[in-house]
């Protein structure tokens, strides 16, 4: 997890323009927004073909994470991914900007 700094935080277009940038040697499958209860983020994956493993995905989710943003990485394979979707939905709908009370 890559926070931002809270004074100053990028805009979620700039995010994105820096994603995709860091990710230009790969293709953009897909973009959504991604949601947490401090608000909405972006969501973009990425695919690989990786010669001996088949197909790898990156998934990059930039949420609202107190004041800035939180950058989530995940790479894993295309049928892993499938298996573990609620898990991953899950992990984004538990960060939180405050505690629970």
């Amino acid at each position: 997890i890559q926070a931002s700094a809270a004074a100053g935080s990028p805009p979620l277009a700039r995010l994105r323009q820096d994603i995709l940038a860091r990710h230009a040697h790969v293709a953009l499958q897909e973009e959504f927004p991604c949601y947490t209860p401090a608000g909405r983020g972006l969501g973009l994956v990425f695919s690989q073909g990786t010669e001996g493993f088949g197909q790898t995905l990156i998934q990059v989710c930039c949420v609202p994470f107190d004041g800035g943003f939180a950058e989530i990485t995940l790479m894993t394979s295309r049928e892993a991914l499938s298996r573990t979707r609620h898990a991953w939905t899950s992990l984004m709908n538990s960060l939180r900007i405050a505690p629970r009370g």
